[in-house]
């Protein structure tokens, strides 16, 4: 994410220690303790629409949202873990975005910078992402590296997991 902005994130998560973590400049990391959920649980976020999470492609991605706040359901459908980086045409070269809406991968040093987004999601996992946004061009991306071969691959953005979205 820019420097000043914020994001929101709302997820499930089982009782248990976790790790929150960025690796985004300065690298930050704070323990995590999430308890048991008291009885009266809060009503899931109704979402615009639902992102489903692959190797390697972002699916139901719709080509254009409003401006402004949008709830977006993301779904990782896939067999490894997945993140959804939110990444505005101000942090890309106008290359980058070309590539990206005609399909070709982009670098990974291409996906820094974010507008929002989904952290990691482990298969079968799903969470919220509310999202505000200023026209323009945005464009999804993982940055998560390809376990597929049990080494260190690629990061999946640079093996086509990208997908390029308009909000007007």
């Amino acid at each position: 994410m820019q420097p000043g902005s914020t994001s929101e994130v709302v997820l499930d998560l089982e009782p248990g220690s976790y790790m929150f973590a960025t690796y985004a400049g300065e690298p930050f990391a704070r323990p995590l303790e999430v308890t048991a959920a008291p009885a009266d649980q809060p009503a899931e976020p109704e979402a615009e629409h639902t992102i489903r999470m692959f190797e390697f492609a972002f699916v139901d991605v719709p080509e254009t949202l409003p401006a402004g706040p949008t709830t977006s359901n993301v779904v990782n459908e896939g067999g490894q873990m997945h993140f959804m980086a939110v990444v505005s045409e101000e942090t890309l070269t106008p290359e980058q975005v070309q590539q990206s809406l005609s399909g070709t991968p982009l670098p990974f040093a291409a996906v820094t910078g974010s507008a929002g987004g989904m952290g990691e999601l482990a298969p079968g996992e799903s969470g919220w992402a509310m999202l505000d946004l200023d026209p323009g061009v945005y464009v999804l991306t993982c940055n998560v590296f390809d376990l597929s071969d049990g080494v260190v691959g690629k990061a999946h953005t640079e093996l086509g997991m990208s997908r390029a979205f308009t909000v007007e």
